[in-house]
């Protein structure tokens, strides 16, 4: 008999709205986490985002972004110096060379 009080009493909390909130956020979270481990989705760069979470990663990178760029002060990118040195850190990058040849075009040109 005390196990089936025991067990009624187990019920009627299971019924009770925040318990089963609960359990379907642990259910949610460790869906998420199984599914992020699956490598099902695919994260690529050349691949778009479902719609809800394309809005969520712009949000996520303008918020990241704007914190700490915070206190950093915009040089002067004018110059030519400031075009070699950029070319420089991306030397040997695929299809950027021929960017950056007519940027060095340009420049001399000036």
């Amino acid at each position: 008999m005390l196990k089936l009080l025991r067990a009624n009493a187990a019920w009627r909390i299971l019924k009770s709205g925040a318990a089963w909130l609960g359990i379907f956020l642990v259910l949610g979270v460790v869906g998420g986490i199984i599914f992020a481990w699956s490598g099902l989705y695919s994260v690529a760069a050349s691949r778009g985002h479902w719609p809800g979470f394309n809005l969520v990663l712009e949000f996520g990178m303008r918020s990241s972004v704007r914190t700490h760029v915070f206190g950093i002060e915009v040089p002067d990118l004018s110059g030519l110096a400031m075009v070699e040195m950029g070319a420089g850190h991306f030397q040997g990058a695929h299809a950027v060379t021929d960017l950056i040849a007519c940027l060095f075009k340009g420049f001399s040109n000036m």
